[in-house]
C-alpha cells in the first residue's frame, strides 16, 4: 500500500501517518507532504492507493488538488480532512471515498482505512477476455456495459470499447464469479449493465453515465427496476 498524506500542519500530518502506520501494521509506504506544491511535485499516476488530503491548505484547496488528481488517476481513493464540513458535497464532486473532521482518532482512521479496503479490492477486480490472439484484463470498475449483436459482444468501458466473439452468456458468468458481479444486471437479452455506472431510469431503459442508452425488457421491467432500486439503497 502506498498512502499519501498532505496536511500543512505538521502535527496533523505526523497524527495522521501514525495511525495508518498503526492500522497497517507499519507494511506500507506513506509520504508525508506539508503542501499542495510538495504533492503535486511527487504525485504520479497510478502509484497512491489512498490520499489523505487537508481541504484547507495555506498554499491552496485540497478540492482543487484532488480536481487535478483526477485529470489523470481515477483510481486512487481520496479521503478530505478537515476542520469543517463546508465543503463536504464539493469533495463527493470529485468522487471522495471519505470526508473526515479535525481532530481525527485511531478508530476513525481504522474506520475508514477499513472502507479503502472493501473499495480498493473491488476495483482490482476483472475479468480475461480474448481479444485477436491475445488476453486483456477488463477492470470492472471501469465496464459501463457489455451489448451483444449478431456474434459480436460489444464491452462498452470508460477508455473506450472492445469487440470481442465471445458470447454474452459467457462474459456474464466470468463476471458473476468476482466480487463485483452482484453489481450487474442483465437487463435485456442482448445488454448486460453495470448498476455502478447508471444516471437514470426510465420507463424502458437506463441511461448510463456517458449518455449511452441501455434497453430494459419488457417482461422484467419491475423486477429489474426494484433490483436498481434495491441497490441505490445499499449503497447509503
Amino acid at each position: 500500500m502506498n498512502i499519501a498524506i498532505c496536511d500543512d500542519t505538521l502535527a496533523d500530518a505526523n497524527k495522521a501517518k501514525e495511525y495508518v502506520g498503526e492500522y497497517y501494521n507499519h507494511h506500507c509506504n506513506i509520504d508525508v507532504f506539508l503542501s499542495e506544491v510538495e504533492f503535486l511535485e511527487k504525485f504520479t499516476d497510478g502509484y497512491y492507493d489512498v490520499i489523505f488530503m487537508d481541504i484547507y491548505l495555506v498554499q491552496g484547496n485540497g478540492i482543487a488538488v484532488s480536481k487535478i488528481i483526477r485529470q489523470t488517476d481515477k483510481n486512487c481513493l481520496i479521503v478530505f480532512v478537515t476542520t469543517s464540513a463546508d465543503h463536504a458535497i464539493e469533495a463527493f464532486g470529485v468522487d471522495a471515498a471519505h470526508y473526515i473532521r479535525k481532530p481525527i482518532s485511531r478508530e476513525e482512521v481504522a474506520a475508514v482505512l477499513e472502507k479503502c479496503g472493501k473499495l480498493l479490492s473491488k476495483k482490482g477486480c476483472f475479468i480475461p477476455i480474448k481479444s485477436n490472439r491475445d488476453i486483456k484484463k477488463v477492470y470492472l470498475a471501469e465496464l459501463l456495459y457489455t451489448e451483444v449483436y449478431h456474434n459480436t459482444c460489444r464491452i462498452v468501458t470508460l477508455n473506450g470499447e472492445i469487440k470481442i466473439r465471445q458470447t454474452m452468456s459467457e462474459i456474464e458468468r466470468l463476471i458473476r464469479d468476482t466480487e463485483s458481479g452482484a453489481h450487474f444486471v442483465r437487463c435485456h437479452q442482448s445488454y448486460l449493465v453495470n448498476l455502478d455506472f447508471v444516471k437514470e431510469v426510465t420507463d424502458n431503459c437506463f441511461v448510463m453515465e456517458n449518455r449511452d442508452i441501455v434497453i430494459i425488457r419488457r417482461s422484467d421491467r419491475t423486477a429489474i427496476k426494484a433490483a436498481f432500486e434495491d441497490y441505490l439503497f445499499a449503497k447509503m
